[in-house]
Parts: C-alpha cells; structure tokens; sequence
C-alpha cells in the first residue's frame, strides 16, 4: 500500500511550509540557515506558485487525510534542460523513512509534467548525510563538493 499520495502545492500550504522552513533542523541543513520572516515568504509563494520555472509538489500522508508531510521544489533553468530539486519534511514526519517516497514520487510527477526536462540537480550540505543517502537512491551522483556541499545530478531520460 501506497503511503503517501502527490500532489501540486495550493496556496493553503504556504503556512505547513512556512513552519518546516523555520524548524531548526532544517535550517541547520539549509544552504540558507537563516530564520525567513512570515512576510517575506508569503511574498516568495505567491510568486512561485504563479512561476512557470518553480514547481511545488506536497505529499500527504494516505492514512491521515490532508495531513501534509514533505515537499518538493523544482527550480527550472531558463532553457528547461534541467532542474535544480530540493526537500523538505514536515518535521513529525522526519526518521520514518517517508523522504524517498516524497522524493521519488515528486520527481515522478514532475518529469510527467516537464518532458523537456533532462537533468535534476541539487545541492546538498556534505553533513547532511540523510539527504545524500536519499537522493542516491534516487540515482543521484555527486559531482563536485565544494566548501562543505555536495553538487549531485542524475538524468531524467536516456
């Protein structure tokens, strides 16, 4: 049975991803370990819902209905060969081993709703070992690490 289910982000999520943002372990995974204002994100999500470079996928748990549990963010390049993807867990969710399932799902639908799309790429800090193990087993490869963060990437089509 199937965990979660995925979905486009609404504008009703931009509180859940609000608070994820801000917990503190993910800031201490964050390139940007910052504290972002209510103001500046709500900024930052209305713009990006309306983006055609961003794509905002949630997933929600199967079991508890509309309880979200991560997202994934895909960053279009301006000539949509590739997109840069990142994750977040909605922290009472973390170490239940649901983050490959939020990721392979959102990269499932995303290469559906992008076919341009050939290449995934992200960044990851070299200390967040969860992360790297994740995105390997979405056949992520690291290459280059750079002042603490790994460069990953992994091609969409052959």
């Amino acid at each position: 049975m199937k965990l979660t289910t995925t979905r486009r982000a609404r504008e009703s999520d931009s509180r859940d991803l609000f608070m994820w943002r801000n917990d503190p372990a993910t800031r201490l995974a964050s390139l940007n370990t910052s504290e972002i204002a209510w103001d500046d994100h709500s900024a930052w999500y209305s713009d990006a819902l309306g983006k055609p470079s961003i794509a905002l996928y949630i997933s929600e748990s199967s079991n508890v209905e509309s309880e979200s549990i991560g997202m994934c963010r895909f960053n279009i390049s301006e000539n949509q060969a590739s997109a840069e993807v990142s994750i977040n867990l909605n922290p009472e969710y973390r170490g239940k081993g649901l983050a490959q399932g939020v990721l392979h799902d959102s990269i499932q639908l995303f290469s559906e709703e992008f076919p341009n799309v050939r290449e995934l790429t992200a960044t990851i800090r070299t200390s967040n070992s969860a992360s790297i193990k994740i995105f390997h087993s979405e056949n992520f490869e690291i290459q280059n690490e750079e002042d603490g963060v790994y460069y990953l990437a992994r091609s969409l089509r052959s």
